[in-house]
Parts: C-alpha cells; sequence; structure tokens
C-alpha cells in the first residue's frame, strides 16, 4: 500500500515541476484522446442500431400466410353480404402488410340510432388506433 501512495507523490511532484506548456499539451492530448473515446462509442452504438434495424426489416419481409377469417367472425358477420366481408378482410390484410390478426367482429356503425356524441366517440376510437408506416 505504501508504494500506490509514494507513486501518487511521485504523480503530484511531476505535476507541479511541469510547466505551462507542458500543461497545455498534457490537457490537450486528455482532450483528444476523450473525444476520439467517444467518438468510436457513438459510432459502436450507431452501427448497433443499423444492425438491429435490419434483422427488424428482415423478419418483417419475410411472406407470411394471410390470416383466414375466424369463424366467429363469420357467423357474426352472417348478416352482411359476402362480398362486404371479402373487402373488409382485404384491406385489413392490406394494412397490415404480413402481421397476424383475427377478425372478430364486424358491425355497421352509425345509422339512424347513432347519436352525433357516438359517432364522435367512434371516431376518437379509430384515431387512437392509427397505425403509422416506417419510412426509410
Amino acid at each position: 500500500m505504501g508504494g500506490g501512495i509514494r507513486a501518487m507523490n511521485n504523480l503530484a511532484a511531476r505535476y507541479a515541476l511541469m510547466s505551462g506548456f507542458d500543461n497545455l499539451i498534457l490537457a490537450l492530448s486528455i482532450l483528444i484522446v476523450g473525444s476520439l473515446a467517444v467518438m468510436i462509442a457513438l459510432a459502436l452504438i450507431a452501427w448497433v442500431s443499423s444492425l438491429l434495424e435490419d434483422l427488424e426489416s428482415s423478419a418483417a419481409a419475410q411472406p407470411q400466410p394471410p390470416a383466414e377469417p375466424d369463424a366467429a367472425a363469420t357467423h357474426a358477420a352472417s348478416d352482411l353480404d359476402p362480398t362486404v366481408v371479402a373487402v373488409i378482410t382485404a384491406a385489413v390484410t392490406a394494412l397490415l402488410s404480413g402481421r397476424r390478426f383475427r377478425i372478430q367482429q364486424i358491425r355497421m356503425a352509425g345509422g339512424s340510432s347513432s347519436s352525433a356524441w357516438g359517432q364522435a366517440g367512434r371516431q376518437s376510437i379509430h384515431a387512437s388506433h392509427a397505425i403509422e408506416r416506417k419510412t426509410r
């Protein structure tokens, strides 16, 4: 332990004997080494981030079989025209592009019994479920 204290005292003595120019050189070298270390760390983080983004995009690009309508959805939509059900299913499939989904219920919204408050509430709910597409 005594050797460590002597080494610290030796470094302090050397620093005290350094001239102003030597102190400036030491400060600049510490600044340069520190800046390089930060730049290397940021470059490493950027590389890992791009690697993870590429892995995510390649996983999303793998084709998945389109989801088939659930029996409950078909049963719930039995009073609707089958063409309407097919168009709704195709629109959801195109919107979600490869993600798995399950249509649970198709109902007609609105109509004469619907109030303005109900329509505004539905609009708010639909807006909160908006899916944003990623662009590069």
